[in-house]
């Protein structure tokens, strides 16, 4: 069927699929390693979908990130780094004070989470994807 119905279209259906990565920057962690199980998740969904829809289905790999952030070295060559992100919901505590910022045992500070309107914008300037993804 798939084979039958990449006769037919004309382009691929291309995907952009960005990613706000949480690492920390220690083996083990648990945020550490929810990252990496959804950043090798969306690889085996790429190489499934290169595998079994060739020509028809096409998809970028992009992480958005603050510019600090960390940048595994075994995804340089297969994700794409979005511009950096600038603003965190910190931002906006310092303006509204009377925000309340989730704080737990594993991150008693406040920590820069980013807005999910920075990060669809900095996909929006780094792709022509006319569909897009978001994980986190």
């Amino acid at each position: 069927l798939l084979r039958e119905t990449a006769e037919h279209i004309k382009e691929p259906i291309k995907f952009a699929h960005v990613v706000n990565p949480v690492f920390t920057g220690h083996d083990g962690d648990q945020h550490t390693s929810g990252t990496m199980s959804t950043l090798h998740s969306i690889l085996n969904a790429k190489a499934y979908a290169e595998k079994h829809a060739p020509g028809i289905i096409e998809i970028e790999l992009w992480i958005s990130d603050f510019e600090n952030g960390l940048r595994p070295d075994e995804f340089k060559d297969v994700m794409q780094w979005t511009r950096p992100l600038n603003r965190s919901i910190l931002d906006f505590q310092k303006v509204h004070p009377e925000i309340e910022m989730p704080l737990t045992k594993a991150n008693p500070e406040p920590r820069p989470l980013p807005l999910i309107a920075d990060i669809l914008e900095s996909i929006d300037d780094s792709s022509d994807a006319k569909n897009v993804v978001y994980s986190n």
